[in-house]
């Protein structure tokens, strides 16, 4: 997440645009990680954010498999993040 944050940086200090990016949410379980970004300026149109597992290895029990997601309002969008395994 960190690695993220800092490529952002630096990629909007070599373009000039001089925007700078909310981590917005960082969530995960064993192998698997999902991390949201957004513009400062689209802060104030952020909302409903939820997170969420599903453990599916080894009965359920186990974080080895499964999905992680992210869902979020930007504004009158309404959006969804998966990272499956």
């Amino acid at each position: 997440e960190n690695l993220v944050g800092s490529q952002l940086k630096r990629r909007a200090a070599k373009s000039g645009e001089g925007e700078s990016y909310l981590k917005v949410v960082g969530f995960g379980m064993v192998g698997l990680a999902i991390a949201v970004y957004v513009r400062e300026n689209l802060r104030p149109y952020l909302g409903d954010l939820d997170c969420d597992r599903v453990k599916t290895g080894v009965d359920g029990i186990a974080g080895n498999k499964g999905a992680v997601a992210v869902r979020l309002r930007l504004g009158q969008y309404s959006l969804c993040f998966l990272n499956v395994h």
